[in-house]
């Protein structure tokens, strides 16, 4: 009772003139409960009319306090040294036992295998920043004086506090080494573990510009600016890239940094990996070791079936790398791990000749080299001799070692090789020709009284190369036919805006805008039924043009001389304007009609013919606009 300070087990809350109310209820346990009654009004029409003369009345009955754990550990939270909750990780739980002016103190049980004690925090105190976050400083239970920093948000709601207690950066150590990770001036050393590093800096508002930094952990090396990697944004919603760490020996370490923001934007998950990753996917046992000009850099690094293991190069610029059985210590020629491709790999052993290797290597992301079992379809090359006579030599370039397939023959093939250049020198007869491995079909000679042809072309992964004395046989391979057939049917579909507002139906509140804008003015023409754009420098040099003709029309309408005017420009030696269109006539003679008009925002084209489909898709601008006030990346 507001008027005389007791608490009943219920409480009245006049709707017609309260908007806001804090309330108390006496439990049966003899303990208080703390609700917040808000009152929200919304016009509404009169039955069977369009007059909005009315109103309605929704009343909302929320415990004072929402607490949700966003951390990867357990918590507890104790209320005004009272009740304590323990809260799992992403956990929400209702308080009713504390209020708006409450002091929480919060416990981690065991991180890092501590247990860790926060001072108290007072929620009638204003926290930082426009998000009103409380920096929460919890003490090391048997050494006080190391401390672990985290943040506790308090967001309003219908005038219901909801707390959030989470750290910036969760960090993840993937790279079996042990890192130093540094963000502005506050450090963190980052333990190899399967659990996430908590980081929070000083600086821990969203308009912080927040740059890390990584090095290697030694204690020798002290403060030695020079082996901090270069720094990288931390304030982005994603992304991948590498930071390189020196060492004294001059060695760099190239570590592979992703940065992801959790789903409830607070945080950001910084993972570590090494650059190279060997996966073994066979059912192996085998051993892998780096190689420069052929000499072995480290010991051999052993992999167990469906195993991953970092990979540390010393030189990544050549880099080269060689793998064993380990059983028998049969040694595959050496093979570039620094460059997309798959091969399969020669192995002078009977049981499994061969070992399959994938390397899949970006910019941004580092290097993986997967190795596999050998099964069909995995050699690069696929030779048929569809002659009936005659046998066809070939080799690799620069390879002695010549291999013969027998007429009406066929073979897989993979190289001798794989540093070589990846061409074949083909023999029939006493015509001899060497072939890159292009999608092709060619003429190789007349041999006997029958002319010979060939045709390369890609199945899945692997090359075919087909070798016949029938045309017929060539062009069914080739496909040659099928791909000059002509699209018989069309549909066209282009929109100039498109506008998508999405919405939350129960909060009534747009959450985000997605437009796509039509181009500028450009000028266009038709080909091959498509609206393509000139290229830019001509663009540039027509819209300057057209400008000035309409500039003279605006300033002398009735001159009929006008508007038969002529120009003229680089590569076209006459133009001229007829309203939003021009006629460009070159200087072989050649004329063009251009129409001066706005790209499409979305533009689609299907298109069939008895064999084939394509699918053509255009957009020009696309812009992603966050409608929530509390967002850090509005567009």
């Amino acid at each position: 009772n507001e008027h005389n300070g007791e608490i009943y087990d219920f409480f009245s809350f006049d709707w017609e003139k309260e908007f806001l109310s804090e309330r108390k209820l006496k439990l049966k346990t003899g303990k208080e409960a703390n609700f917040i009654v808000f009152k929200e009004v919304t016009n509404a029409y009169s039955e069977n009319t369009d007059q909005l003369d009315h109103a309605s009345f929704s009343l909302y009955i929320h415990p004072a306090l929402h607490l949700t754990n966003l951390l990867p550990v357990d918590i507890q939270c104790a209320i005004d040294n009272a009740e304590q909750i323990d809260l799992k990780p992403s956990e929400l739980t209702l308080i009713t036992s504390g209020n708006k002016q409450s002091i929480l103190r919060f416990t981690i049980p065991s991180y890092n295998n501590i247990k860790w004690t926060s001072d108290p925090v007072d929620l009638n105190v204003e926290g930082k920043g426009d998000h009103n976050e409380h920096l929460v400083i919890l003490h090391n239970s048997t050494n006080p004086q190391q401390i672990l920093k985290m943040v506790l948000r308090v967001d309003t709601f219908h005038e219901s506090y909801r707390l959030l207690f989470y750290s910036p950066f969760w960090i993840l150590n993937r790279t079996e080494l042990q890192l130093e990770f540094q963000i502005e001036n506050n450090r963190a050393f980052i333990e190899v573990a399967q659990t996430p590093f908590l980081v929070c800096p000083d600086k821990f508002g969203s308009d912080a510009n927040k740059k890390g930094q990584l090095r290697l952990y030694s204690t020798e090396q002290g403060d030695n600016a020079t082996n901090w990697s270069e720094k990288f944004s931390l304030d982005v919603i994603k992304s991948t890239g590498m930071a390189s760490c020196k060492v004294p020996n001059d060695r760099t370490y190239m570590v592979c940094v992703d940065i992801v923001t959790c789903s409830f934007g607070l945080t950001k998950i910084v993972t570590l990996s090494p650059s190279v990753v060997i996966i073994n996917k066979s059912t192996m046992e085998i051993e892998v070791v780096e190689t420069v000009s052929d000499k072995e850099q480290d010991k051999w690094g052993p992999l167990n079936p469906e195993q991953i293991i970092p990979f540390w190069p010393h030189n990544i610029k050549e880099g080269v790398m060689r793998v064993r059985y380990t059983h028998n210590r049969v040694t595959s020629s050496p093979f570039m791990i620094n460059q997309k491709h798959r091969t399969l790999l020669r192995m002078d052993d009977e049981e499994r000749p061969a070992i399959y290797v994938e390397v899949i290597a970006t910019d941004f992301d580092g290097v993986r080299v997967i190795f596999s079992d050998y099964k069909i379809g995995d050699a690069p090359l696929l030779l048929v001799n569809c002659l009936k006579k005659d046998p066809i030599s070939f080799c690799q370039v620069d390879d002695v070692r010549v291999q013969v397939l027998p007429p009406l023959n066929y073979v897989y093939y993979t190289w001798s090789d794989p540093l070589k250049p990846r061409d074949l020198v083909i023999l029939c007869g006493s015509k001899k020709k060497i072939l890159e491995l292009t999608p092709q079909s060619g003429f190789l000679g007349q041999v006997g009284d029958h002319n010979v042809s060939y045709t390369a072309f890609v199945d899945g992964v692997q090359t075919v190369l087909l070798f016949s004395d029938d045309t017929k046989v060539i062009e069914a391979a080739s496909g040659m036919p099928s791909l000059a057939e002509s699209m018989r049917q069309r549909i066209q579909i282009g929109i100039h805006d498109i506008g998508l507002s999405i919405v939350n139906d129960i909060t009534r509140e747009e959450m985000l805008y997605i437009s796509l804008n039509k181009s500028k003015v450009v000028w266009t023409e038709i080909r091959k039924s498509r609206v393509r754009p000139l290229l830019h420098d001509i663009d540039i040099h027509l819209e300057e043009l057209y400008r000035i003709h309409h500039e003279q029309l605006k300033a002398n309408p009735d001159d009929k001389e006008l508007l038969g005017k002529k120009y003229y420009m680089e590569h076209f030696r006459e133009i001229s304007f007829h309203d939003g269109t021009a006629e460009l006539v070159n200087s072989k003679g050649l004329r063009k009609i251009v129409k001066r008009q706005a790209l499409d925002g979305l533009w689609i084209e299907y298109a069939r013919s008895v064999t084939n489909t394509a699918l053509h898709i255009r957009i020009n601008h696309v812009q992603i606009d966050n409608q929530l006030d509390y967002t850090m990346f509005p567009v």
